[in-house]
């Protein structure tokens, strides 16, 4: 085995040692020559250290001192007395306060009324002659450091000598004098003071201080309260004051600065080190202290440091000594094992794997070789688990081919079960078809004939054969309805394809109603109806009336005779929590029957389900099951409520609702003539179902190419093209279109999924709308009546120039352009930027005004494409997120100015007047702008949709006419709501102040005088409903009331308590209106 005698723990061994001779001998050398400075500031510190530990046994007892004074002012009768002097409670108090005393370390209680009309009361541990007694002065403890700044606040005095009649009792005492203002409502009738001892403290806080030390204890003064020499304690020397300054001048700085230690070598005084500390009173008031200043001797410090110095230089010397004879032994000690450890690694290194390590030691080195052998252990053992995984890999690998194989036997075996069950499933469509066929067709047939048996029999039966065939009748109708409900059942739960069209809903219950008419006759049963309006839905017809008949049929069935049922027709608007944001055909239905009872009105639409045993005989319990699924594939609900006894109510909500056939429509004498040409089937399918075939003839194409063959025969007055076809694209076909003279005036409006930025400008330059997919039934039917409507409603004024305003807030739009009409303009709107391009190649444009933000084509793009088409048009934005653009983009795109939302009214208006003086744009205009393009073949015209006729300021301002004016406060955390409602209150006479949430809100509130104020309820920061609770508890302390508004969007019953519970007086529901502020407004006035 090869020996190592200078191993490399033996090397970093001797370094360690001779590193820490050198630095001890540096140390000593500078610690022995460094003049004594270390010694001095070790001093320092220590001085500080023990005055830092001295210092809370000054402070003993003023904290109980004020606990004490906060529990005697609960006394009985304490605040009565103090207002008028009364034998029988001064006796009282006097016998409590002297009790007090005997328990608590305080020399006196003084009562001090603030009336001068009767003497003050003082109960103290130490007699005193009453005419020696003489009581605080207001004055005096006015004066006097006050720790709470509160009304009835606790005020400190400083230590001072026990006096009475002004002069010294001896002998001296120092006392502290703790006081609270006593209040009687908002009046202050006086002070109760504790007097606490304070001679202990001092007493205490010398008897702890070490001989070799001085101790100096004074007031912020200076007085000496306690001293070396015993004629200066307590500022008292033969009758004049003794400062401490007087007798350490460097002190007078320390006493009347900020500083709260001082430290100083005092050479010229005896060579003295001296360490001082103001000590507070109170933690609160730095003012209100005592200072304590400890003194020693340079000279015994040094001559301690200097034994230290030498006993700790001679132990160093020792330590290193005998540490490098000891590193060293222990060093060649532990070599011998690791060159032992050494060996055998090399020889496991070469292949011997059967080595044990014998290494005889319980320490580190022991622990060492006992690791270096698990080490073996271990790597032998994972060597021969490596060799057993790699065997079972390759077993398994052989495994995971043989899964794999019957994996794809497995999928083809899936594959024909699938196939299976779809020939399963067909079959079981053709077996519906067969039992639908050849059950109800023989039931029918005996239905049928069991009536004719007993309309011909006459009297040549007995009443138990008519018994007997009224049955059998009955039991094959209720077979019938059985499997007509089931098969029906089946399909629904099938999911079966709805077929939707656009209907009369009023048609279809009259409809429903004649069929049952019979049947109501017979029980003399009256069927009212209640139709606010007629309404179209869009839905499947067969369907519906399936719903209807089924609700009417039982409502006929179960009310009895002479009975009453009535139909109700609503709509309303759909809800936040609502899928389909459209408006929601309502339909209720009710009789006068005998109702459900409370135990089944949940279950009633389940299947097999009636209301009660009986009825089973008259029905097969699905029909409500049935309604149910039809009205949830429309998106839609039923339910049930009824009391026992008084009837039931059937409420059918189906969304979809379209406006009636306008009046406009109803008087047209002839077809309008349409061409769809697009290749999806869906989409013919949808237009032919939503238009009207008494008003439109619709005639289809599926490409390009068979549309442009349809119109050599014929010519629509509307073209609806897609874009995106097979064969001869949107794109092409329109070229071909607006290259033929017979079609350059056709109206042609695009409907397309996705318009690219080079497609809408070629659209916005030949077509004469766009119409985005997918698309609601309204909106379509609203497009179309617009294009196809005449023009020429209302002229714009020629002698007025144009503004077109932009914008997706209807608000908004409408306020601006009220602004602009009464400025002496004509006002076009558009709601977005792509009807905004098609408005612009309509009509003489002059300026135009449009927000950022809106969908299809930004204010950017448009901005853009208005400037590539007239250069000349001043553009401005507005924006609620864009504060600035490069001067370089605003070019490039023509934007004159950039105004960031929310604005005032007249200010932007004024702004873009100027802008149009400077651009010498005014009335009159010039009437050869009318034919600005190819297209513009209307004179300046604005059909009606599109021009906003504004009311006259009189009509607008009726609604306020109860208000007056004054301030307002809108809280609302929406720059487009701030907007909007300064918008809507612009002509009112109004201040409105904005807060961005409900802490500035509420800041707000506190500060202003409001005659209303209108609040969100979500809001960042401190939502409404939190903000209001708080500007409520701040009145009620003020004795005010308030209107407080709630705005939102949430208005279900449950949610307009909580509002009003948390303090709001209203509710106005979005969207906000002017009419609705103004309304609520004269509703709280009045």
């Amino acid at each position: 085995m090869k020996k190592y005698s200078f191993s490399i723990v033996s090397k970093i061994t001797i370094l360690v040692i001779g590193l820490v001779m050198i630095t001890a001998t540096l140390v000593g050398m500078v610690f022995y020559y460094g003049n004594n400075r270390f010694l001095l500031q070790n001093e320092f510190r220590n001085l500080a250290r023990k005055t830092e530990l001295l210092a809370p046994s000054l402070v003993n007892g003023i904290n109980e001192g004020k606990r004490d004074l906060k529990f005697l002012i609960q006394t009985e009768d304490l605040l009565s007395y103090a207002i008028k002097d009364n034998k029988r409670k001064r006796k009282k108090l006097k016998t409590i306060f002297t009790e007090y005393l005997k328990a608590k370390n305080i020399q006196s209680i003084t009562l001090i009324p603030y009336s001068k009309t009767f003497k003050a009361l003082r109960v103290s541990k130490v007699p005193l002659e009453r005419a020696n007694f003489a009581p605080f002065k207001i004055s005096e403890i006015e004066r006097w450091q006050s720790v709470e700044e509160q009304k009835g606040g606790v005020s400190i005095s400083g230590v001072s000598l026990r006096k009475i009649s002004g002069e010294v009792v001896l002998p001296e005492r120092p006392e502290l004098h703790i006081a609270k203002e006593l209040y009687l409502g908002d009046i202050r009738v006086g002070y109760l003071i504790l007097t606490i001892d304070y001679g202990p403290n001092i007493k205490n806080l010398v008897n702890s201080v070490e001989q070799n030390y001085r101790v100096l204890i004074f007031n912020p003064d200076g007085d000496y309260l306690y001293g070396p020499d015993k004629k200066k304690n307590f500022g008292f020397d033969k009758g004049s004051r003794s400062l401490v300054q007087n007798d350490y001048r460097e002190l007078g700085s320390f006493l009347t600065g900020r500083a709260s230690t001082y430290s100083r070598f005092l050479e010229k005084k005896n060579r003295e080190i001296i360490h001082v500390l103001k000590v507070p009173l109170e933690e609160k008031n730095p003012k209100s202290y005592l200072g304590l200043a400890l003194i020693t001797p340079h000279d015994k410090a040094v001559n301690a440091g200097v034994v230290v110095r030498r006993r700790s230089f001679i132990i160093t010397i020792l330590i290193i000594v005998f540490g490098g004879i000891g590193a060293w032994i222990f060093s060649h000690f532990i070599t011998r094992s690791l060159n032992y450890i050494t060996d055998i690694a090399e020889r496991y290194t070469k292949g011997e794997t059967s080595l044990e390590i014998n290494v005889d030691s319980n320490d580190e080195i022991g622990l060492l070789a006992l690791t270096f052998q698990g080490m073996i252990r271990q790597v032998n053992e994972r060597t021969r688990i490596l060799k057993r995984l790699e065997r079972e890999s390759r077993e398994d690998k052989n495994q995971a081919e043989e899964a794999s194989r019957a994996k794809t036997l497995l999928l083809v075996d899936l594959k024909k079960q699938k196939e299976e069950i779809e020939k399963v499933s067909r079959d079981k469509d053709e077996l519906l078809a067969i039992v639908s066929h050849d059950l109800k067709n023989p039931l029918a047939v005996v239905e049928t004939s069991m009536d004719i048996i007993m309309e011909d029999a006459g009297d040549d039966f007995s009443l138990t054969q008519k018994d007997l065939l009224r049955r059998s009748k009955n039991s094959a109708r209720f077979a019938l309805n059985l499997i007509t409900d089931l098969l029906d059942l089946a399909r629904l739960e099938g999911g079966i394809k709805l077929d939707f069209e656009k209907f009369s809903v009023k048609e279809l219950i009259e409809n429903s109603i004649d069929a049952h008419y019979l049947k109501a006759e017979q029980k003399n049963i009256t069927v009212n109806t209640n139709f606010k309006g007629d309404f179209s839905v869009y839905a499947d017809y067969a369907r519906i009336i399936q719903v209807i008949n089924n609700i009417l049929g039982n409502s006929i069935k179960f009310t009895p005779q002479d009975g009453e049922i009535n139909f109700s027709l609503s709509v309303r608007e759909a809800e936040e929590n609502e899928s389909l944001k459209e408006k929601i055909l309502i339909i209720k239905i009710s009789d006068n029957g005998p109702g459900i009872p409370a135990d089944k009105i949940d279950k009633i639409f389940n299947k097999y389900e009636q209301a009660r045993s009986k009825d089973r005989e008259i029905g097969t319990g699905l029909g409500l099951a049935i309604c149910e699924n039809i009205c949830s594939l429309h998106d839609g609900k039923i339910w049930a409520e009824s009391t026992e006894g008084e009837g039931a109510t059937f409420t059918i909500e189906i969304p979809r609702v379209m406006e009636a056939v306008s009046a406009q429509q109803s008087s047209q004498t002839t077809q309008k003539n349409i061409l769809v040409i697009d290749d999806s089937a869906d989409t013919r399918n949808f237009i032919n179902n939503i238009l009207d075939q008494k008003i439109y003839k619709i005639t289809e194409a599926t490409n390009g190419v068979e549309g442009l063959a349809l119109l050599e025969s014929e010519t629509p007055d509307l073209i609806l093209l897609d874009l995106e076809m097979p064969e001869m694209d949107g794109i092409e076909t329109l070229k071909k279109l607006r290259g033929n003279p017979k079609f350059v005036d056709t109206d042609i409006v695009i409907i397309s999924e996705h318009l690219g930025e080079n497609e809408l400008e070629f659209v916005n330059r030949e077509a004469n709308d766009y119409l985005r997919k997918p698309f609601h039934p309204q909106e379509f039917l609203e497009k179309i009546e617009h294009v196809l409507s005449d023009p020429f409603e209302k002229e714009l004024d020629s002698l007025k120039r144009t503004v077109l305003i932009v914008d997706d807030e209807e608000a908004i739009r409408d306020l601006v352009a009220e602004y602009f009409q009464e400025a002496g303009f004509n006002a076009i709107t558009g709601k977005n930027g792509m009807e905004a391009l098609f408005l612009f190649k309509k009509y003489p444009i002059d300026v135009l005004v449009s927000d950022i933000r809106m969908p299809q084509v930004d204010g950017l793009m448009l901005s853009r494409m208005i400037s590539k088409e007239d250069p000349e048009v001043p553009i401005v934005l507005m924006s609620g997120n864009v504060v600035e653009l490069p001067e370089e983009l605003k070019k490039k795109l023509g934007v004159a100015k950039l105004v960031s939302k929310p604005f005032e009214l007249d200010v932007f208006g004024q702004l873009v007047l100027d802008l149009l003086d400077e651009r010498g744009i005014t009335a009159p205009r010039k009437t050869d702008k009318t034919a600005k393009t190819k297209n513009k073949k209307k004179k300046a015209t604005v059909k009606e949709p599109e021009l906003k006729i504004v009311a006259s300021q009189t009509e607008k301002s009726e609604a306020a006419s109860a208000i007056k004016g004054g301030n307002l406060l809108l809280v609302d955390d929406s720059e487009d709501m701030q907007t909007l409602f300064k918008l809507l209150m612009k002509k009112e006479p109004f201040e409105i102040e904005i807060a961005e949430n409900g802490k500035l809100g509420l800041e707000k509130f506190k500060k202003g005088d409001y005659q209303f104020v209108f609040m969100d309820i979500n809001m960042p920061v401190m939502d409404g409903v939190e903000a209001v609770q708080k500007m409520r508890k701040w009145e009620k302390s003020k004795n005010k009331s308030t209107p407080i508004i709630a705005i939102t969007a949430n208005d279900s019953a449950e949610d307009i308590k909580k509002y009003i519970e948390s303090g709001f007086n209203r509710h106005i529901s979005k969207p906000i209106s002017k009419q609705k502020i103004l309304g609520m407004m004269e509703k709280k006035a009045s």
